[in-house]
């Protein structure tokens, strides 16, 4: 399987890297281990210049399970934007980490609370701040 290196926003990236160090995050020892390489060969770029079908925060993500064989829709947002429950889920959600920062096509082993997952980015839509507080 071709490696994919992961581009975030200096945000998502500083988010992460946050995330990642703290003692009592949510990560098990092959999501931590996983996240700290891939964000040591993250390619880190402003906001305006991701690409658009780059998973961020405030990503529409179409994900297909390949384990489960089911196809479902989330959408990443800031831990501030978590009180409305239509498919948002946290930037430090397990599976939106897992998410950040692959593109469209990309396939991305995880585990999530039944093991590991294999999980494929289907289509990425961006959505504008203004857009998603509406």
């Amino acid at each position: 399987m071709k490696k994919n290196h992961l581009i975030l926003c200096e945000s998502d990236f500083e988010a992460l890297t946050n995330y990642c160090s703290t003692s009592n995050n949510a990560l098990g020892a092959h999501n931590q281990e996983k996240l700290m390489v891939e964000l040591s060969e993250a390619k880190v770029v402003a906001r305006d210049n991701l690409p658009l079908n780059v998973v961020a925060t405030n990503s529409k993500v179409l994900i297909w399970n390949m384990t489960k064989g089911q196809t479902f829709t989330v959408h990443i947002v800031s831990q501030q934007e978590m009180h409305r429950k239509d498919h948002r889920i946290s930037v430090y959600d397990s599976l939106a980490i897992a998410l950040l920062g692959y593109a469209t096509g990309s396939i991305v082993e995880w585990e999530l609370g039944d093991g590991l997952n294999r999980l494929q980015v289907m289509s990425v839509t961006q959505l504008n701040t203004e857009t998603s507080n509406h």
